[in-house]
């Protein structure tokens, strides 16, 4: 079996996807700088919160540009996202198998290219951010 399925980005599958919906994690809501909940829309909008129970912190734009399947049936993601304040970053993105978890890295210079705890870290960027969350 192939490693990696590409799969279509075409219109109709747009409501859809995966990735779309309330995705929390209530370890983050005493972590500085890391969003404790995050909201993907099909209208390609995402707003992030401080705590699961806040106001909105941040919001913007993505545009998924990528979307594949990989051998154990998870679906990733790779998204250009646009902050009204800080301008373009890059998304990489995996939601399991079973919908129900979703890891994720971004970058300010370019997709990340894994998904781990310390990829973000070891570019030092002050703009990377590596967080798992889960389908609320």
């Amino acid at each position: 079996m192939a490693d990696r399925v590409e799969l279509s980005l075409e219109e109709p599958m747009y409501p859809s996807e995966k990735l779309y919906g309330t995705w929390v994690n209530t370890d983050f809501n005493t972590v500085s700088g890391v969003a404790a909940k995050r909201i993907f829309t099909p209208d390609g909008t995402w707003t992030k919160y401080k705590t699961v129970d806040t106001e909105v912190w941040e919001s913007g734009t993505f545009t998924i540009t990528h979307k594949w399947r990989d051998h154990e049936r998870n679906i990733w993601y790779k998204l250009i996202a646009f902050h009204p304040r800080t301008g373009r970053y890059y998304f990489l993105a995996k939601v399991s198998n079973s919908g129900t978890t979703l890891e994720c890295a971004s970058s300010i210079f370019d997709y990340p290219a894994a998904l781990e705890s310390n990829s973000c870290a070891e570019t030092h960027e002050p703009a990377g951010e590596y967080a798992i969350y889960y389908l609320q």
